[in-house]
């Protein structure tokens, strides 16, 4: 019997970058029952592409209309409010999946059945979490814990997630005092060392769940990347090979065993927002 996944998903505007990772994911992984949850966060969302996505059998839309209090930050709260509404319809809708797969839109990942692969690793290993960690270049940021970039959770704790939201966002002497440490980088990482407390999209997850069994990918260099093979390998993916290629500065690469991973910093002149351009 085939096992029930979810790819849970938080569109802000990048909605063809999405729907070519939905394509990727789908043609990798053809045996595989997967259902994408998507909370949209967009201002004023495209309805061309809404339109698309409502038409997919495996997609479940929602468009987010909530917007958070006192928020320095007010886009990662946005998000993480995002994420907490996409885990409730998950276990409103009791979807009960084997495996949850929380992955932004622009992560990309390259395996022939990577889901089952990732899905079956974990059940072997007995592990809770699998994904990717930081990147190098987020220095003050958790290194030994899957981010929600990419995050594989073991389907039997999704009722137990804490919040993705860093801190309790209906009080406003925290939000302000959270607002006023994360002014400063520099003190934020100050205070985050002095409370052994994480701040961030996710950081309550892994405060609560650091020291549980979790393996996360490995960064590799964009060099040691090219040496894989990974354009004869996955030339069926032709523009998403050629954005890898065009914007090459602005990637992180992580594998783990014959999985490849690439995670799109930033998409500089490509249009990748409202426009059918990619």
């Amino acid at each position: 019997m085939a096992k029930k996944f979810v790819v849970l998903s938080v569109i802000y505007e990048n909605y063809d970058i999405f729907l070519r990772n939905y394509d990727a994911i789908i043609r990798q992984n053809i045996n595989s029952d997967i259902i994408f949850v998507i909370v949209d966060n967009t201002s004023s969302p495209n309805q061309s592409y809404v339109n698309d996505l409502i038409l997919k059998d495996n997609v479940i839309y929602y468009y987010n209309v909530s917007k958070p209090r006192y928020s320095f930050k007010n886009n990662s709260f946005h998000h993480a409010i995002a994420l907490d509404l996409g885990i409730n319809i998950i276990i409103n809708r009791k979807i009960n999946p084997e495996t949850l797969i929380i992955l932004d839109p622009d992560y990309f990942i390259f395996g022939t059945n990577w889901v089952h692969s990732f899905h079956n690793i974990m059940k072997r290993k007995r592990i809770l979490f699998l994904g990717s960690p930081w990147g190098m270049k987020w220095a003050n940021k958790y290194k030994n814990f899957p981010c929600v970039q990419c995050l594989l959770v073991d389907g039997n704790l999704i009722s137990n997630l804490p919040s993705f939201t860093p801190v309790d966002t209906s009080k406003y002497y925290i939000m302000l005092f959270w607002r006023i440490v994360y002014s400063n980088r520099y003190l934020s990482y100050f205070v985050s060392k002095l409370l052994n407390h994480v701040f961030d999209t996710g950081s309550l997850i892994y405060n609560r769940y650091q020291n549980t069994p979790n393996v996360i990918f490995r960064e590799i260099s964009y060099d040691d990347f090219k040496k894989k093979n990974f354009y004869s390998n996955f030339s069926e993916f032709e523009v998403i090979i050629s954005m890898i290629k065009n914007l090459s500065n602005q990637i992180e690469i992580f594998e783990f065993d014959v999985i490849k991973c690439v995670h799109f910093r930033s998409f500089g002149n490509l249009n990748s927002n409202n426009e059918k351009s990619i």
